[in-house]
């Protein structure tokens, strides 16, 4: 359960990696992306000829981050590409589509995000179940909303 946490806020930490590289040319590769109607990872793949995942499951591996969790990192928008398959990997795709999905984090990857049935399959979900979690989200994203808001005013 804490590496699957872990997972999920180290998900992205390619991007984090790769901003250096990326900094002044964050409009022209927007624009790539949007014209050419790719995702961003697509996108890192043609000007760098990695993405982020890659990067990120690099920098997981030279932690000595277990396993699961490096894979988690590494294919976090593709999931049918573990093998063997992952549910650290599916929760981490599914989590991340959610999210994007309801507006949280959408920075540069847009609404193009390439979701993967199979992630659903494999965790036992469905449909219906997204849509309990996204409200579960919300509600859970308004309330810490206000514990942070009201912590703030008091200081």
């Amino acid at each position: 359960r804490e590496d699957a946490f872990t997972a999920g806020l180290l998900h992205n930490i390619g991007k984090v990696a790769l901003s250096a590289f990326l900094e002044n040319k964050t409009q022209g590769i927007q624009k790539l992306a949007e014209g050419a109607r790719m995702t961003f990872d697509e996108v890192e793949r043609t000007v760098f000829g990695l993405d982020h995942a890659e990067v990120g499951a690099a920098l997981a591996e030279s932690w000595n981050l277990p396993k699961t969790m490096v894979q988690a990192i590494r294919y976090h928008h593709h999931p049918d590409q573990a093998n063997p398959s992952n549910p650290m990997v599916d929760a981490v795709h599914v989590g991340d589509f959610l999210a994007m999905s309801m507006g949280y984090g959408l920075g540069r990857d847009g609404l193009q995000y390439e979701f993967e049935d199979g992630a659903l399959g494999r965790l036992g979900l469905d449909a219906a179940h997204l849509e309990t979690l996204a409200g579960n989200v919300v509600e859970l994203y308004e309330r810490y909303q206000m514990l942070f808001k009201g912590n703030a005013a008091a200081a």
